[in-house]
């Protein structure tokens, strides 16, 4: 789809991809977001090939923004998100959460974009969503429930400002830890206290920069550890977690 896609205040939308695969996508001229984990290991991504910009920008192309209280509905079989990143220090997301938005069961939510959460926003997620999907808490306000933990494969990322929520509805985790992985870092929560008794779900997780929203390593921002991760429980007895730095799961 080309164009830019807008939810009004007050409004609802339903994306519904049938049997087929509905694509959103930014300009031709693309690259990935970044080739280094935390550390600076490389990591399976292509290269960037483009000439930087002399005023580093984000966020100037979203191609769907939902505003404060409007709604995104995805249903269907596939969505693609495909990267628009238009050069190594322009980084834009692909669909911008401020109101509501809803990946259904059933759907998959696949390609390279990003999604990002900020004033607010919050995003339901009973479907799948695969490994080259970001989901950024921009701002650090905002909200996510991962319904189906083990068909989430995308990456959590983090800004170092206030605090987000994660939900695992059906969780019951005690505790949380957080480890190195080929992805960078993975948060785990654990079914028994000081991280035993099992794995329950684990998910990729990644720090980045507020204004660039590209990763951040040692020695300008510390790695993830869990006790960057604090577990709360709602009124029915479900586990939350919040985000970095002390983001609550529940």
């Amino acid at each position: 789809m080309n164009g830019t896609i807008t939810v009004e205040a007050g409004g609802a939308l339903t994306i519904d991809a049938g049997d087929g695969t509905f694509t959103l996508t930014g300009p031709s001229l693309r690259t990935d977001i970044d080739a280094t984990d935390e550390l600076g290991n490389a990591t399976p991504t292509a290269t960037a090939t483009c000439t930087p910009s002399a005023t580093p920008t984000s966020k100037i192309a979203v191609k769907a923004l939902v505003t404060q209280e409007s709604s995104l509905f995805f249903k269907g079989r596939n969505i693609v998100t495909d990267s628009v990143v238009t050069c190594k220090d322009i980084v834009v997301p692909v669909i911008e959460i401020e109101g509501a938005a809803d990946i259904a069961e059933g759907v998959t939510l696949g390609g390279s974009g990003i999604l990002s959460l900020e004033s607010g926003g919050y995003l339901s997620i009973e479907g799948a969503v695969q490994s080259g999907e970001q989901i950024d808490f921009a701002d650090g306000t905002g909200r996510i429930s991962i319904v189906n933990p083990a068909a989430f494969l995308a990456t959590l990322r983090f800004t170092p400002v206030a605090s987000a929520r994660v939900d695992f509805p059906g969780i019951q985790a005690q505790s949380v830890g957080v480890d190195p992985s080929s992805m960078g870092r993975v948060l785990k929560l654990y079914a028994g206290p000081n991280q035993t008794a099992g794995i329950l779900a684990q998910i990729n997780v990644q720090t980045i920069d507020e204004s660039s929203l590209f990763p951040t390593r040692p020695p300008h921002v510390p790695v993830l550890t869990g006790s960057d991760f604090g577990l709360s429980s709602d009124r029915k007895g479900a586990r939350s977690l919040p985000t970095y730095p002390k983001a609550e799961l529940t």
